[in-house]
């Protein structure tokens, strides 16, 4: 029973207070600033700049002291990404998963919108404390070789729009206003034409 109390973990929610969509329930240790996780009976441990089964495999040869049957289990509790820009459903999501590409994320997000730029997708990613911009284009096989295909915790995928937006925009603008824009010009030009006189 104590083993057991020792190593019962906390819930994540299903959504954060800033609105993050999570997708499933997990359980976990948090890992600090320093990337550093504390386990009870082994102490801290590593975790910054380890890969997942690195990680696994160091937890598992400490444990067996104790527990020669355990079985370890590591995966990203907090591996969020943003999808932000021509997206059907823009936001910050938790990944319940270990690996996650951008066309699952597209997907994730609700696709794209019809003005979505396919062609130019940023993707923003902070390493060693700077930020690095990566576009890449969804519609071309070289997609599959970027280094940013697969997402990593943190990522940002901003999606551009497409110019015809912009008109749009403006052309909805237009519509809206002409009822008073057009008066207002015709009143300027007649105004215009008595000075002239």
């Amino acid at each position: 029973p104590e083993t057991v109390t020792a190593f019962q973990l906390q819930k994540q929610g299903s959504e954060g207070s800033s609105g993050e969509r999570a997708l499933g329930q997990q359980e976990g240790y948090r890992v600090d600033e320093s990337g550093k996780v504390y386990l009870p009976f082994i102490g801290e441990v590593q975790a910054a700049g380890k890969t997942v089964m690195e990680l696994r495999q160091e937890i598992s040869m400490k444990l067996i002291a104790f527990f020669p049957d355990a079985t370890v289990q590591v995966r990203f509790l907090n591996f969020r990404v943003t999808l932000i820009g021509e997206v059907a459903r823009p936001n910050a999501y938790i990944i319940p998963n270990e690996q996650l590409n951008i066309l699952e994320a597209i997907g994730m997000a609700g696709d794209f919108t019809p003005y979505a730029r396919r062609n130019s997708v940023m993707v923003m990613r902070e390493r060693n404390h700077q930020r690095e911009f990566v576009r890449v284009n969804t519609q071309d096989t070289t997609l599959f070789k970027s280094p940013v295909f697969y997402l990593k915790p943190n990522d940002i995928v901003y999606v551009e729009p497409l110019k015809a937006k912009q008109y749009a925009t403006q052309g909805d603008f237009l519509s809206r206003y002409s009822p008073i824009f057009f008066p207002l010009v015709t009143l300027a030009t007649f105004v215009l034409g008595l000075s002239v006189r």
